[in-house]
């Protein structure tokens, strides 16, 4: 038998690293739907991107990078990293799925499996830098016959989460059985699940000694930066520099209701916060006392997912010396991963324009303003702060001066990124015995690509379409862009900021005309293909004292040439970060790597059945 970890053909069942058999059943009595789920169970792994979720800086990251894939199940043997376990399938690669040349276990259908094995030391040895941390070996099953399906549905106790797998597996011989041919196909969805929809996450929300996420920018709430240090009196209130703030410099809030208030002291009762607490709204007071605010319609415990797979496999006896066989498989998958909601800050803030004599509702003329003028009324708690603003600059007029503003845009969908993954691989091969004692050989071809199209349809904003909006009559309200046809576009209902009186508008949503033009639905396309060519040779030198010495030597070429070709609008090659909160944007990727490698392996007996030992060999 062939021993997972070595080229040598051995009569044994030992191996020189230790090794884990798991038996196709174990996948096949599972509801999940990934095979990962399974292998996540024994200790030599470290559960890393699984197909249920989207963990930040690797497969499965929502954001689209040269190696995102959201949904992938990848593998990672003692935590060293997914691209330091190197998965097989009969022994041989498989394709990777992005620039991290990670493998995605849903490429493989669980109902062909007959076994995993499982390499938990490092096998770099035998098949090179990639397997430090170990193998995973997937076996197939072989020379099967008949016709299985299987269906499967399940659903968590909550009713959610509903996962449905159907299944079937072809199998028969031909050619007087000198051959066989094996047919499968697979379909998986699973429905997604919010971290809102459990009462654990949401208890933990909830408790008083947990601390919520910075209320700065969190739904419902503009902020104004006041650069003077301390609370604020009228006089003291310079506008704020970019980078850095001074220290103790107060970060001034205006709530739901128009109250100003600081996030770090919301229970001022000079300036209290006044706006919702605990309950449906996400904000709460933290145990330091400042103002906490989780973002809760979005967050996934469970990543929505669906997947078509389809597989097959044939060898034929061309000779009695010689065998031909073929692979050849196929997936498909498409994964929403969605992020929270995009927030209006820093780099991203928003200059909105400013004139007491028209915006601020204590002043006689408010909303008067004359014919073309663009109103942009302010609740008047804030229009006394803005007043009330000093400059050293002799030019300021804190009259007519624009305002910083910062803010979520919670009225819009959170981040959400569709992204639809294609692999196929197809291994073309012969392999044979040697008129020579034990010796065989083995030669195949292998080539495969992967492409993922990553396609971003909300909440990618654009900065100076939404400053433009900020800067139009009642921020954006019936706005028609009377600009050429390329950048045309309207909002109806404009940006729900402040009412025409100047109260807080606290509209959860704008009209979609303001959605489509602020938006950037935009596509990035990541490939790589794979070539794979090697032959290997092994047998029996000569019979020694304490058994066979045993030799295998191969030769092995493979290549992967990988491309990531970002959206023009999503890329790190644009004069500013005009991408809402995307400031480390990728670059455009064109690679390739190419590995030719040489090896020859030893298995030499030096002690059999000896004074308390056993068995005594060494392998090089």
């Amino acid at each position: 038998m062939v021993v997972t970890g070595s080229r040598i053909v051995r009569r044994d069942y030992e191996s020189q690293s230790p090794i884990v058999t798991v038996q196709g059943e174990t996948f096949e009595d599972r509801s999940a739907i990934g095979i990962e789920a399974a292998l996540n169970q024994l200790p030599q792994f470290s559960p890393a991107g699984t197909s249920q979720n989207a963990p930040g800086g690797d497969a499965s990251t929502p954001f689209p990078s040269p190696t995102a894939a959201p949904g992938a199940a990848t593998v990672d043997l003692r935590g060293l990293g997914t691209n330091r376990s190197l998965v097989l399938v009969d022994g041989r690669r498989v394709k990777p799925v992005n620039g991290n040349l990670v493998v995605d276990l849903n490429t493989i259908p669980s109902a062909a499996i007959q076994s995993v094995e499982v390499i938990s030391g490092g096998a770099a040895a035998v098949y090179g830098a990639d397997a430090i941390a170990g193998v995973v070996n997937l076996i197939l099953k072989k020379n099967f016959e008949g016709f299985e399906v299987d269906a499967q549905y399940g659903m968590t106790q909550r009713g959610d989460g509903e996962e449905l797998q159907l299944s079937g597996l072809f199998g028969a011989n031909y050619g007087d059985g000198r051959g066989n041919v094996m047919f499968g196909a697979n379909y998986a969805k699973r429905n997604g699940i919010r971290s809102r929809d459990r009462s654990w996450v949401r208890a933990g929300w909830d408790d008083p000694g947990t601390a919520a996420g910075g209320a700065g920018t969190a739904g419902g709430l503009s902020q104004f930066e006041c650069q003077a240090p301390g609370p604020f009196t009228p006089g003291n209130c310079p506008p704020p520099d970019l980078f850095p703030m001074e220290l103790g410099a107060t970060i001034w809030n205006i709530d739901q209701n128009g109250n100003l208030f600081d996030v770090n002291d919301p229970l001022n009762p000079a300036h209290p916060y006044t706006g919702p607490l605990g309950g449906t709204s996400g904000f709460k007071i933290n145990p330091n006392g400042t103002l906490g605010y989780t973002d809760r319609e979005s967050g996934m415990l469970s990543l929505p997912l669906e997947r078509w797979s389809m597989f097959a496999s044939t060898h034929y006896d061309l000779t009695d010396k010689v065998e031909l066989f073929a692979d050849a498989r196929f997936s498909e998958s498409f994964v929403s991963a969605t992020g929270t909601h995009v927030a209006l800050w820093n780099i991203w803030s928003i200059q909105v324009p400013y004139n007491q004599a028209y915006d601020d509702p204590d002043s006689p003329t408010f909303g008067q303003g004359p014919a073309g003028f663009a109103h942009h009324p302010v609740p008047a708690a804030l229009a006394d702060l803005l007043n009330a603003r000093v400059s050293n600059d002799p030019s300021f007029d804190p009259l007519t001066a624009p305002w910083q503003y910062n803010g979520s845009v919670d009225y819009l969908p959170p981040y959400r990124t569709d992204t639809t993954s294609n692999v196929y691989q197809l291994i073309v091969g012969l392999r044979g015995k040697l008129p020579l004692k034990d010796w065989s050989w083995e030669v195949y071809g292998s080539h495969g690509k992967a492409s993922v199209n990553a396609h971003l349809p909300e909440s990618f904003l654009s900065h100076p379409k939404v400053q433009q909006l900020f800067e139009q009559d009642q921020y954006g309200r019936g706005w028609i862009n009377p600009a050429i046809i390329a950048a045309a576009g309207r909002c109806t209902s404009g940006l729900p900021i402040f009412n025409p009186d100047g109260s807080v508008n606290d509209t959860p949503s704008v009209s979609q005309d303001c959605a489509d033009y602020v938006t950037l639905r935009m596509n990035n396309i990541s490939s790589i293909k794979q070539q794979v060519l090697e032959g290997t040779v092994q047998g029996t030198i000569a019979d020694l004292w304490a058994g066979p010495l045993q030799f295998a030597a191969g030769l092995t070429y493979r290549s992967e040439r990988f491309q990531f070709t970002p959206d023009s609008a999503y890329n790190a090659n644009q004069d500013a970060a005009n991408v809402v909160n995307n400031i480390a944007l990728p670059l455009g990727v064109n690679g390739l790597t190419y590995v030719k490698e040489a090896y020859a392996e030893f298995a030499i007996p030096l002690l059999t059945d000896g004074p308390l030992v056993k068995k005594l060999s060494s392998d090089r």
